[in-house]
């Protein structure tokens, strides 16, 4: 099958259609689906894909950084590129803001188009006019597309949690993002690059030159190419490649074939709309969430990074209660959170939580480090960014949407519900692991108090901390801050 060197040349591996083909145990009818656990192993995948893509790539993220994960991804994209396909290329116009010249070196290129979902009026005008912008539009500014999707020929996928960027990989040496995506193989792609052409189409998908960013000299192509490709030679060697190399999937390629789980399953997204304030018929994320929860007969597992339920979300989370369903969230602590004024709102909704019986528990931000880490989407120092929601150990939610007022009521998001027992069980036995001590702490109340708690581990002593454990004096401050400011809906 040839080698597997994701940073990489293409080698004389398989072309995603055949890729495709050689996989195992297909089922008419059903969706294939692997999970994307590991930050390494999801680097690996977004690369096979744009390294054995024949026809066409359709990206679109959040956030695509021009760091080293980022420009070696854009390195290889240009090769496909070069190859003859189609390159599309769709990035949320605020999170694209000093970035404008990789966007303009990789525009370029004759066969890649890349535009900005719902940029800022004055994106390329300088911070006055950006300014500017956020005070003459403020609602459509506060809007963003968060949805994050890689598609290949239209025939696999990744799509999860992960943005590019070297924290989502494991390839940065400071904070990095324990996170979640999955391979997607079968009908439910044809669903995916259906919203993904929706997204492209829509008028608030602009291209550079419409908000002003000029397109770069050939010369300048030229080097960023030259400099792209040297840190691709570089990288080579490094302990980054190393480790993808050590993967499961990179066994499965260069071995037996991708050996996907196969289930019936269906697209959970928002209409591009969304971001423009249009209310169209159309059950969103949030409201099939809801009512897949209605329906939990047992269990339901809670995987948000950032989790603010709001009035409406407690109410439900307290009826699911009162009919005796188990519920179990994992978010982030104030240590290991990245947006403290999300946590400052979730912070008054712990203690109700508790109250109604909802067991909580909170990221470390330093969490053991053993074999089981890997196994746990953690890096050495961690902050918590899947988005994952379990049902009765039988469904599976994976996607971008966070359980906070941003993604249900401001932001595009993106998911798949997947109906089965392997792959929710699968993520349910992870998420066994991840509550120990070792990794999380627990909330509860002092006894015989309504003073809160947490349990966790130092070593192997079992500890007691009464104050947010392991965050510094100024994040305890600035989260006092935020709690008193009227942020929260849009949070």
């Amino acid at each position: 099958m040839g080698s597997i060197s994701p940073l990489l040349d293409e080698g004389e591996g398989l072309t995603v259609d055949a890729l495709v083909a050689a996989i195992k145990g297909t089922v008419a009818g059903q969706s294939g689906f692997k999970l994307l656990t590991e930050g390494n192993e999801a680097f690996l995948a977004l690369a096979i894909l744009a390294a054995r893509a024949q026809r066409t790539l359709d990206l679109q993220y959040y956030i695509f950084k021009a760091d080293t994960t980022g420009s070696l991804l854009s390195a290889i994209v240009l090769r496909a590129a070069d190859r003859g396909v189609r390159v599309r290329l769709l990035v949320d116009g605020f999170n694209l803001i000093g970035r404008d010249y990789h966007a303009a070196v990789l525009n370029m290129h004759p066969n890649v188009e890349l535009r900005l979902f719902n940029p800022l009026a004055g994106h390329a005008g300088g911070p006055l006019r950006r300014l500017a912008g956020l005070v003459t539009e403020p609602k459509r500014a506060n809007r963003r597309m968060h949805n994050k999707v890689f598609v290949a020929d239209g025939k696999l996928v990744v799509l999860g949690g992960r943005n590019i960027g070297d924290q989502y990989f494991g390839a940065s040496d400071e904070v990095g993002f324990g996170d979640m995506d999955v391979l997607c193989a079968g009908p439910v792609v044809a669903d995916i690059c259906a919203s993904f052409d929706g997204f492209w189409r829509n008028q608030a998908a602009r291209t550079l030159q419409s908000v002003g960013i000029k397109s770069r000299s050939m010369a300048e192509f030229g080097r960023f190419r030259h400099r792209i490709s040297q840190l691709r030679k570089r990288q080579r060697d490094s302990a980054f490649a190393k480790r993808i190399a050590d993967t499961q999937l990179a066994k499965e390629l260069t071995e037996a074939g991708l050996d996907l789980t196969w289930a019936c399953a269906s697209l959970i997204v928002d209409l591009p709309d969304k971001v423009a304030g249009i209310q169209r018929e159309h059950l969103s994320p949030l409201d099939q969430l809801t009512e897949l929860a209605k329906g939990a007969t047992r269990e339901l597992l809670l995987v948000s990074p950032y989790f603010v339920p709001g009035e409406r979300g407690m109410s439900l989370l307290a009826a699911l209660r009162a009919r005796g369903i188990k519920i179990r969230l994992i978010s982030n602590s104030l240590a290991s959170t990245d947006v403290v004024a999300v946590h400052a709102a979730y912070r008054g909704y712990r203690e109700a939580l508790l109250k109604i019986g909802v067991e909580v528990f909170e990221l470390r931000s330093m969490p053991k480090q053993d074999g089981k880490r890997k196994e746990l989407f953690l890096p050495s120092r961690a902050s918590l960014h899947a988005k994952v929601y379990v049902l009765d150990q039988a469904r599976a939610v994976i996607g971008s949407l966070n359980l906070d007022p941003r993604s249900m009521f401001l932001n595009t998001e993106i998911g798949v519900l997947i109906h089965s027992n392997a792959l929710a069980g699968e993520i349910a036995d992870r998420f066994e692991l991840l509550v120990s001590p070792d990794y999380c702490y627990r909330l509860c109340f002092q006894s015989g108090s309504e003073k809160m708690m947490w349990t966790g581990k130092q070593g192997e002593i079992t500890t007691r901390f009464f104050r947010e454990p392991g965050a510094s004096l100024w994040r305890r401050i600035g989260a006092l801050i935020f709690r008193w400011l009227p942020i929260e809906d849009q949070l």
